[in-house]
Order: structure tokens, then C-alpha cells, then sequence
């Protein structure tokens, strides 16, 4: 629960609306080269990452992402 309370997203949420988040998180192990979303998919999740390292990329003549949210634990 600390781990989830950490993220500034989520300061402002009762710790009951925090515990059902953490009672349904789902937990993914990605490996090197992995992709945990492409672009132009539609998205319905969220992803937390607990440990590692994430990239945004895209074509060599792309601008970068546009990333409305990002937190470094």
C-alpha cells in the first residue's frame, strides 16, 4: 500500500479507494525488448513499474512522445 500511496497520482485518495487499488492490481513481468504497448492501440490500463527501466519510442523521424504523466520511484 506505501508503494501505491508514494505515487503522487494517487496522494489525494482515501486509503480505501487505495486498498481495492491494491487489491486488483495484477502483476506483469516484462523482459528486455518486451513491449507493454504500441502505438495507435487504445489503452484501458494503467501500468505501475515497480523495478526496471521503461522507453518511449517511436520511428527515427517521430518527435518525441507526448507523456502527460510520469513518476521516477
Amino acid at each position: 500500500m506505501n508503494l501505491v500511496m508514494k505515487i503522487p497520482f494517487w496522494e489525494s485518495c482515501s486509503p480505501d479507494f487505495a486498498t481495492q487499488i491494491i487489491f486488483n492490481l495484477v502483476v506483469r513481468v516484462y523482459l528486455p525488448d518486451d513491449y507493454v504497448d504500441r502505438k495507435g492501440e487504445t489503452g484501458d490500463e494503467m501500468f505501475m513499474i515497480n523495478r526496471g527501466i521503461c522507453e518511449l519510442s517511436g520511428p527515427e523521424n517521430s518527435q518525441k512522445p507526448n507523456v502527460d504523466i510520469a513518476c521516477h520511484m
